[in-house]
């Protein structure tokens, strides 16, 4: 006996009562819990060194331009 067509059904079936039970305005667990408040520390000494560089748009983006925010920089070669 071939179970190919019952799986099937039982797949939609599941499908779409996980389609009812998501809440109208989408599914966003970020947008229920607390905001966490982001904390760090002051830096002492000097400022970081003028980096500049190229962004992933081609466009010219200096460190300069992101004073005063948290900046993640990562250094990756796609072309091994």
């Amino acid at each position: 006996m071939n179970r190919a067509p019952l799986i099937g059904i039982v797949a939609i079936a599941l499908l779409g009562i996980a389609v009812l039970l998501i809440p109208r305005g989408g599914f966003h667990p970020a947008s229920t819990a607390p905001h966490p408040k982001l904390e760090g520390t002051i830096l002492q000494g000097d400022s970081a060194p003028p980096i500049q560089g190229v962004d992933q748009f081609r466009r010219r983006a200096t460190l300069a331009q992101f004073r005063g925010r948290a900046v993640a920089l990562t250094f990756l070669e796609a072309h091994c």
